[in-house]
């Protein structure tokens, strides 16, 4: 997700919207290559599930980008102030 500036709340938030805008379009392709992963594997004979591996990597990445999307916080000016030693 794109840091967008602090003092435009608007910004932050169209950045937050994208991000989640993106991980949707990821979880559908996420989806659509497990399919054809499986599909492959099927196909082949079955034997060892190596499909699991690019769904599990794949998985894992959608994990970090709905944590980004959804459990971080925008940084506020106060966060800000904090940082910078000006607690007051």
């Amino acid at each position: 997700m794109s840091d967008a500036p602090i003092d435009d709340p608007r910004k932050a938030a169209i950045s937050r919207l994208k991000a989640k805008r993106q991980l949707r379009t990821s979880a559908a392709t996420f989806v659509i290559l497990s399919v054809f992963f499986t599909a492959i594997w099927a196909l082949g004979g079955r034997g060892y599930f190596w499909p699991a591996w690019p769904m599990a990597a794949f998985a894992l990445a959608l994990g970090f980008q709905w944590w980004a999307a959804y459990k971080t916080k925008p940084i506020t000016e106060a966060d800000i102030q904090r940082e910078m030693g000006n607690d007051s």
